[in-house]
């Protein structure tokens, strides 16, 4: 699904990438950066609260309240071992290092990310031009990224679906 909404996001990128190719640099920056502003779903709907961030350091607020309303699936993983740990008699300092050492290699992917799209952002938001190149890459990517991990889950439910790992499995064991 998230593929499919991305491909079409990709598609209406591509016919204004086209337009302004065709164009030759003969857009105007204002209608190019005022369609790029007034796309998407979650943008339409968030517009009120995004116009509240007005300095770098409000991010780091959004930032904040994202990180506490969304959890990854392998920080739950590392606190339900944790806790399972805990349970056995394991003294808390030792316990407590697997969720610290996941915090701390957490902060520092993030950390590292946030700089390379900073200069990515930092980049593509000289020109108009180059913001669409960007948007139109990025969401390239994550059309072939979506629908590569969904074939593969789509895979896995057909195959659990029609048995088809046991039987697999029943005629190797005859060779």
């Amino acid at each position: 699904m998230i593929g499919i909404i991305n491909l079409i996001v990709l598609i209406e990128i591509f016919k204004m990438w086209k337009k302004v190719v065709k164009e030759k640099g003969n857009y105007k920056n204002f209608s190019l950066e005022e369609h790029l502003n007034n796309r998407g779903l979650t943008t339409r709907m968030l517009k009120p609260f995004l116009k509240t961030v007005s300095n770098s350091w409000n991010m780091y607020i959004v930032g904040f309240l994202f990180g506490l309303g969304f959890d990854t699936a392998s920080e739950v993983g590392l606190l339900s071992i944790s806790a399972a740990t805990g349970a056995s008699g394991m003294p808390i300092e030792k316990l407590i290092l697997l969720p610290l050492a996941f915090t701390a290699g957490m902060s520092l992917i993030d950390t590292l990310d946030g700089i390379l799209m900073l200069g990515a952002y930092g980049w593509a938001y000289i020109k108009p031009i180059r913001k669409l190149y960007y948007n139109m890459n990025i969401t390239f990517i994550s059309v072939i990224i979506a629908f590569f991990i969904g074939s593969i889950e789509a895979m896995q439910v057909i195959f659990s679906h029609l048995k088809l790992v046991e039987i697999l499995n029943s005629r190797s064991n005859l060779l």
